[in-house]
């Protein structure tokens, strides 16, 4: 069951075109504006790692963006799959846990796609307009960045969706299902512009950010914007990592929790629009 469910919600959201249109479209715009940006800042550029740092600058925005659009779409999902939890986990094998965690899976892989996409427009795009190879630092952090995002945005919407359905909020829905993506772009586009302080550690969404702005390209992590990012307090990446792992440890067991509870909420009631 797991396996045609991974399937089903790949085939879904591969043919999407909100996915297409505001996880990758929308964000190749933006990597384009970066570009255009360039030139009114050529001074900026007279070494390698400002080059370096300026493109992952816009990977890292447009990463947590991106994924975080993607989140809406899964967001549905948490919906459309509890009407039919609510039996499935009661006259069969199925678990909460395990529908959890097929949904966990697809998730993780429609990131890594999206993210790989992103990721090499925007090396192709600022390496040709700044003249170097700006390929990452840390090719495997970037990976395992990417993949923590992703998953501490599928437990951040599990969270939220499981919750408005247990509690029936169903009015609330519509507005709980952009929450990812309108935090994503908040903190995401004044990271870059403000220095958040500590902000940045006990935020998922900018921790995640700073992660992958780091590991693109191979500075220590800073309390401080990316647009003065020498100026910032040092500080280690495992408070980042700890930061992620927390959040996602605390909103899975939520998720987890308030997915079962919602069983007893009635299909009607899950008019969602």
């Amino acid at each position: 069951m797991s396996k045609l469910f991974l399937k089903y919600y790949l085939k879904s959201e591969l043919r999407s075109k909100y996915l297409w249109g505001w996880s990758i479209a929308f964000m190749v715009f933006w990597l384009i504006l970066g570009v255009a940006a360039i030139s009114q800042k050529a001074a900026f550029f007279s070494t390698l790692e400002a080059k370096l740092s300026y493109a992952a600058s816009w990977y890292s925005t447009v990463v947590i963006v991106g994924l975080g659009s993607a989140a809406v779409g899964l967001s549905y999902e948490f919906v459309y799959s509890s009407i039919a939890a609510r039996y499935l986990t009661k006259y069969s094998r199925l678990t909460s846990s395990k529908l959890y965690a097929g949904l966990l899976v697809g998730f993780i892989i429609v990131c890594i796609i999206v993210a790989a996409i992103l990721f090499t427009i925007t090396y192709l795009l600022y390496s040709w307009r700044l003249g170097a190879n700006l390929l990452p630092a840390n090719p495997p952090g970037l990976i395992a960045a990417t993949i923590a995002t992703g998953i501490m945005l599928y437990t951040f919407a599990a969270t939220i969706m499981y919750a408005m359905i247990a509690l029936r909020k169903t009015g609330m829905m519509y507005f709980a299902a952009y929450l990812p993506m309108i935090l994503a772009l908040g903190l995401g586009i004044t990271q870059v512009y403000v220095n958040l302080g500590w902000v940045i550690v006990a935020s998922p969404f900018n921790a995640a950010e700073t992660l992958l702005y780091c590991y693109y390209s191979g500075v220590e992590p800073r309390l401080a914007s990316f647009i003065h990012y020498e100026s910032g307090q040092v500080i280690s990446p495992i408070l980042l990592w700890c930061s992620l792992l927390a959040w996602t440890a605390g909103l899975s067991l939520l998720a987890i929790l308030f997915l079962r509870l919602q069983k007893g909420v009635g299909v009607e009631e899950l008019r969602l629009f």
